[in-house]
C-alpha cells in the first residue's frame, strides 16, 4: 500500500511540474503578435539616428541581431543591447530608449506593430519570444 501511494505521489508531482512548465511556455507572446507600437518605432528611429548612426551606418544589421536570437526571449536581446551599446558608453541610454530602438529594429525587420509599447521591464520582456517574421 505504501509503495502504491508513493508511486502515485511521485507521478502526480511529475505531471504537475510538467503541466506548469507547459502552461508557462504556452503563455509566451511572440514578437510576431505586435510587441511594439508604430509611434514607439518612430521614436526608436530618431534615437538610433542620434545615438547609433555614427557606428552603425545601416540599421538593417538589426536583422541578423534579431534572427540570430530566434527562440530566445526579447529580454536576452534587450539586455545584450543595453549592456554593450553604445560601444563607447554601454548602458548610457535610458531603458525606454533601448526599448524604442529595439522597436525600431522590429519594424525594420517587418515584424508587425501592435497596440501596446514594448516595455523595458525584464520580467515582461522574458514573456515575449523572438521569432523570425
Amino acid at each position: 500500500m505504501y509503495t502504491f501511494s508513493l508511486a502515485c505521489l511521485v507521478g502526480t508531482t511529475i505531471l504537475a511540474v510538467a503541466g506548469s512548465a507547459a502552461s508557462r511556455q504556452g503563455s509566451a507572446k511572440s514578437i510576431r503578435e505586435g510587441a511594439y507600437t508604430k509611434a514607439q518605432a518612430q521614436r526608436g528611429k530618431a534615437a538610433f539616428e542620434k545615438q547609433c548612426l555614427g557606428c552603425h551606418a545601416d540599421p538593417k544589421f538589426g536583422y541578423s541581431v534579431i534572427d540570430d536570437r530566434a527562440g530566445l526571449p526579447v529580454a536576452d536581446l534587450f539586455e545584450f543591447i543595453r549592456t554593450s551599446m553604445p560601444e563607447d558608453n554601454p548602458g548610457s541610454l535610458q531603458p525606454g530608449q533601448y526599448a524604442e530602438i529595439l522597436a525600431y529594429f522590429f519594424s525594420l525587420r517587418g515584424l508587425p506593430a501592435g497596440d501596446a509599447e514594448l516595455v523595458s521591464d525584464m520580467a515582461a520582456l522574458k514573456e515575449i519570444q523572438i521569432e523570425k517574421p
